[in-house]
């Protein structure tokens, strides 16, 4: 995009709020087109800062928002706006809303002054975010009634947003009849001006009122319909396979909301403001997913498989002699399960003090399983599961590793399925698994 040294470009045709680094990159690109120190380039500067605060870098943030501060002057009104505002979204997003809300409010003032309706209804409906419930409703309802009243049609964008915040605050409060109302009211401007992608998000929010609502089959045929739309639209989205399986949950199906928990975890845990902000909602996520099919006290199924050497090894061999270390892994030539079959020879010797056997057990190409044996040279067998029929025995659908200790007599004390092989359980509390079953048998 080509711009003259003093005109702005339409900065919204470059903005990607899904990857805020390949915005920062556009805008950055666009810099050496403007006249430095021009309100165009100040402006551009505002929304490299924006990006930065996306990608949680607040320093960087602050350091450009300095600099067009020390360049602001009595014109370019639009500069000053967008300087408050992002100056107040740093510190919010940075968690100090009290330094953000004396900024949203002056841009408020600033906006309404000088008759720009978009960024005084963006300053609006951020004061409603830093504010409190109460006043969040007050702050979005002034800016509701701005936006169905300006001329300005891209400030009218507002509607679907306003009224699925204010949603929310219904929501947040318990109030779902309300909230219902609200987001049903997003959804119906969303379509009106052709926005597919927040039409999507706007169902999704009717969707998870109704499930608020007890109406939680409606809420499950809309969730359905709105995965189907999303793959058709070649999009993923954590937050339909998460009300998958709440729906499936709460309608007592959990072994067909177990793969949607895990989907959901899976997409979810890679958003760092989730990490940061929603950490018990991810490990409650992760612990529906990764349920094990089988639970203590069951006899774990037989198998037979071949190791490294092509030599049958039967499960039930170790029958009332050795407590079994069961790991499943996804493949020998994987760098991650490499790292755990040394960690496991080097622990086998305090497992062998405690009685126990360890049993690897992996997928993939039989030469891989080979290689690690030349190399490993690991003091227990290497078990190839050429089908993955054993593996599918005991672990979920999401999971793709996972270590399962039983007695000496087949019976499981304890399970972990895993998402990755990285993310199995340490050696050491294997190591106290076995203890504490030696115990119980010794009795």
């Amino acid at each position: 995009m080509q711009a003259t040294p003093n005109a702005m470009p339409d900065l919204d045709q470059l903005w990607d709020y899904d990857d805020p680094a390949v915005s920062e990159q556009r805008f950055r690109d666009l810099l050496p087109q403007l006249q430095t120190g021009t309100p165009a380039y100040l402006e551009l500067l505002t929304q490299i800062a924006r990006a930065q605060g996306l990608q949680r870098d607040f320093d960087a943030a602050h350091q450009t928002l300095d600099a067009v501060e020390a360049a602001l002057t009595d014109g370019g009104e639009r500069v000053h706006i967008r300087y408050l505002l992002e100056r107040g979204r740093v510190y919010n997003s940075s968690k100090q809303p009290e330094r953000a809300r004396p900024l949203f409010l002056a841009a408020w003032e600033r906006a309404r002054a000088a008759g720009e309706d978009f960024y005084a209804i963006d300053a609006a409906h951020m004061l409603a975010i830093v504010e409190s419930p109460e006043q969040s409703l007050v702050w979005n309802q002034q800016a509701l009634e701005l936006a169905e009243r300006t001329p300005d049609q891209r400030a009218k964008k507002w509607l679907g947003s306003l009224c699925n915040n204010m949603g929310w605050t219904y929501h947040d409060a318990g109030q779902y009849d309300q909230a219902l109302a609200l987001f049903q009211k997003a959804l119906a401007y969303r379509e009106a001006q052709g926005q597919e992608r927040e039409a999507r998000i706007a169902r999704w929010c009717v969707a998870r009122a109704l499930r608020s609502l007890g109406r939680t089959e409606e809420a499950l045929a809309m969730q359905q319909t709105l995965l189907d739309d999303n793959e058709r639209a070649g999009d993923t989205d954590g937050y339909v396979f998460e009300e998958l399986g709440e729906c499936l949950l709460a309608l007592g199906s959990s072994a067909e909301a177990q793969p949607y928990f895990a989907r959901a975890y899976t997409e979810l845990s890679r958003d760092p403001w989730l990490a940061e902000g929603e950490a018990e909602r991810l490990a409650r996520l992760k612990a529906l997913g990764m349920e094990s099919i089988l639970r203590p006290g069951q006899v774990v199924p037989t198998f037979t498989l071949l190791d490294a050497a092509g030599v049958p090894v039967r499960r039930t061999a170790y029958r009332d002699k050795k407590h079994l270390v069961m790991v499943f892994l996804p493949d020998a030539g994987d760098g991650s399960a490499r790292t755990y079959l040394r960690a496991l020879a080097q622990s086998y010797a305090a497992f062998r003090a405690e009685n126990g056997e360890v049993l690897a057990i992996l997928r993939g190409d039989h030469r891989a399983i080979e290689d690690a044996q030349r190399e490993l040279a690991p003091p227990f067998p290497l078990l190839h599961d050429a089908d993955g029929a054993t593996s599918a025995r005991f672990l979920p659908p999401a999971a793709c590793a996972g270590v399962f200790v039983t007695d000496r007599y087949g019976e499981l004390y304890f399970a972990a399925p895993a998402a990755d092989s990285a993310s199995l359980q340490p050696t050491a509390d294997i190591l106290a698994w076995l203890e504490a079953i030696d115990r119980q048998c010794a009795i």
